[in-house]
């Protein structure tokens, strides 16, 4: 996720809009201890509340930065 300079989108039924997102290294830190606190059924909607009973196989912390989202185009 902190090395992520695609993006993708659905643009109507047939078609997939692709934009291209700049942004430095972010640097990364080891995680010793987590909690998650969310709701994903209520934040997101049913089709996402299968999270709520399932731990992370992996956990980071990211050092973010301000991005630069390029005009984009459609694929097909």
């Amino acid at each position: 996720m902190t090395e992520h300079y695609w993006g993708y989108t659905q643009r109507g039924r047939s078609k997939t809009g692709e934009y291209e997102v700049q942004h430095p290294r972010w640097q990364t830190y080891q995680v010793t201890d987590y909690s998650i606190n969310v709701d994903f059924e209520l934040s997101y909607g049913p089709v996402f509340s299968f999270l709520n009973n399932m731990q992370p196989r992996s956990v980071l912390l990211a050092e973010g930065s301000a991005i630069k989202v390029l005009k984009g185009s459609t694929i097909h």
